[in-house]
């Protein structure tokens, strides 16, 4: 087991919560222990299924340099690791002094588990369900109690659960300018108030729904409430009867909020063999053991894109979703992301979920330590075809042919020759080596992390005139100043 020696840094803003993060984890044997094993108990051979990862298609060798890389603090501030591919648990490592029996404070990772109790709460017929209209219904339908404060503005009447759930209901909130501990924070504001419900509700509405996505934990906040009226019990009751049960999951904490709510915005405590239970369940379509614990038809509504973001993931409801860049390939994947860097990422196509856990706080490299992980080490063990390209050699003649200013509204990138190398300086103040790799494409790394691939495009006559660049979730295509 590898053992850190030192924190490092990783991710903190709330925005760079969204982006995705990443996993994986780290055995000294090619032997896989097949997931139904528990944290607790060492499995009996009569237990488990074992397989070569040689038999997984995983290809090892990405999985040492992972190793090594956190041995040598190049990644840390890791707590822990884990890939499960084909229903197995392939790699499992913990750091920093944490261990598999350790509950991880999962932060918004909450809101995709909420949702998965929506679904059920539907499925189960204690909630309107899809058939019966319901993503289409009005707030003031599915909340008769707050129907005066919804009609003191008139612009809320077309409010519905689909924009609860897609976090476009336009309404006033910002959680990302002050740190969650910050009485201005609206979150803050929410989630100490008496009735947070009646608080997100009462904001003006800013925006026409459905038109922009906001991120608003105070909307995950109303879906807790609905599953607590509707069921009877709170939120994290439901949970543990219906859901945590049937996953063998008994440890786990959920806080609730001084209101008494369950905090399905970013109170649940669980183990990170468990978080990887939630995505397996999702990627076998919401049914565990041959038992269905949620609908297929939720599950795949819910982590089907609702909403584009020009930055980050897209969204469906209370997941986040879209494909991600690696090596010149995209693969969809569809995830459940929490502030300061943890996740449960999964990838239907290769049935495989990666978690990763590591400092909450205070963490600002967070979100790049994740991508590092998944581009550099993870995709290429699962994934054959996603592996680096040799570099190429290029004159300095050409080179110097894809030298300019590139432009997109939101940022610009100017590339120059220094020497035989090519150098990007992006007017977001990042820098960074393209090394050729040939077609017009190179590859750059960002913060010594982050592999950035660009592909250069030539115009009608023939000379370089755009740049797409491309990693993790992001696009950006540039034109060249003339």
């Amino acid at each position: 087991m590898v053992v850190c020696l030192r924190k490092y840094v990783s991710y903190a803003t709330p925005r760079s919560m969204f982006t995705l993060v990443t996993v994986l984890v780290l055995m000294a044997t090619t032997v896989v222990q097949a997931f139904c094993a528990s944290a607790d108990e060492t499995p009996q051979a009569d237990e488990k299924r074992s397989v070569s990862l040689e038999e997984a298609g995983v290809n090892q060798e990405p999985l040492s340099r992972l190793a090594e890389d956190i041995r040598e603090n190049r990644l840390s501030n890791i707590h822990s690791v884990v890939l499960v591919k084909e229903g197995a648990l392939l790699f499992e490592e913990y750091c920093n002094d944490y261990d598999r029996d350790q509950l991880q404070y999962t932060a918004s990772i909450s809101k995709s588990v909420g949702s998965i109790l929506f679904g059920m709460s539907m499925d189960q017929g204690l909630l309107p369900g899809i058939d019966e209209g319901a993503l289409q219904m009005t707030l003031s339908e599915v909340l008769p109690e707050y129907r005066s404060v919804i009609a003191k503005d008139p612009r809320k009447s077309v409010l519905t659960l689909h924009h609860v759930l897609s976090m476009t209901a336009g309404l006033e909130w910002d959680e990302q300018s002050y740190p969650y501990s910050d009485p201005r924070n609206d979150w803050n504001k929410a989630s100490r108030s008496d009735d947070p419900v009646r608080f997100v509700l009462e904001r003006p509405v800013v925006v026409e729904p459905g038109a922009e996505f906001e991120y608003n934990g105070g909307l995950s906040i109303i879906l807790s409430y609905m599953i607590e009226n509707a069921c009877g019990k709170k939120a994290d009751e439901f949970a543990e009867e219906y859901l945590f049960g049937p996953l063998d999951i008994g440890d786990f904490r959920w806080d609730r909020l001084p209101s008494g709510l369950t905090d399905t915005d970013g109170g649940l405590h669980m183990r990170p063999r468990d978080m990887a239970k939630i995505g397996m369940l999702c990627l076998s379509g919401g049914v565990w053991e041959g038992k269905r614990i949620v609908s297929r038809r939720w599950l795949d509504l819910s982590t089907s894109v609702h909403i584009e973001n020009d930055n980050s993931p897209d969204y469906g409801y209370q997941w986040w979703c879209g494909n991600f860049h690696h090596h010149g390939k995209t693969d969809f994947t569809f995830l459940a992301s929490g502030h300061g860097g943890q996740a449960i990422f999964a990838f239907p196509a290769f049935n495989a979920v990666i978690v990763i856990a590591q400092e909450v706080f205070d963490n600002p490299m967070g979100a790049m330590n994740g991508l590092a992980i998944l581009n550099r080490y993870i995709l290429p063990a699962i994934d054959p075809e996603s592996k680096p390209a040799e570099a190429k050699t290029l004159s300095r003649r050409e080179l110097d042919t894809y030298t300019g200013t590139y432009e997109s509204p939101q940022v610009s990138l100017t590339v120059t020759r220094e020497g035989d190398a090519l150098n990007a300086q992006g007017s977001d103040g990042t820098s960074m080596v393209l090394v050729p790799l040939g077609d017009h494409s190179f590859k750059g790394i960002l913060f010594g992390l982050i592999d950035i691939r660009l592909e250069f495009q030539p115009g009608v006559d023939g000379n370089i005139d755009q740049v797409t660049s491309s990693f993790g979730f992001r696009e950006t295509v540039m034109n060249k100043r003339l």
